[in-house]
């Protein structure tokens, strides 16, 4: 079902050194729905996203369920587009884009690219046992 669906997006460091192989730096998760009903194209474009990291080195140890470490690792800029039946791509064109750019821009405070990255889910990790009793 389409409602439920996620979009996840890992970016991962790919060292060749066998205990550094393929770590995670960060990730950032969506509702598929969120990018279909944003605007009339169906799409996210050209959009700082921030790539989170909730593992910690002490993952694997025993922990309590509010010593939870989630932090910014940094910022990704992508484009998703979801087309439906009837839906047709659409096409940027490049030189209009530059110009508003430039807009926004001179129409940020300082420059900062906080003015541009989609918000910082606030996340919480809890804790669920599942009790399973097997009978022969």
């Amino acid at each position: 079902v389409f409602e439920q669906e996620t979009i996840r997006i890992e970016c991962f460091d790919t060292d060749n050194i066998p205990p550094f192989r393929n770590q995670l730096i960060g990730s950032f998760a969506m509702d598929a729905t969120m990018v279909y009903t944003m605007n009339k194209e169906h799409e996210l474009y050209r959009r700082w996203v921030p790539l989170l990291n909730d593992m910690t080195d002490n993952d694997h140890h025993t922990k309590k369920s509010n010593d939870v470490h989630v932090s910014v690792q940094g910022y990704l800029k992508i484009s998703i587009q979801i087309m439906g039946p009837g839906d047709s791509l659409h096409i940027h064109d490049n030189e209009e884009e530059l110009i508003l750019q430039e807009i926004a821009k001179e129409a940020a405070v300082g420059n900062d690219v906080g003015n541009f990255v989609l918000s910082t889910p606030i996340l919480h990790r809890e804790w669920r046992f599942v009790v399973l009793s097997l009978c022969r």
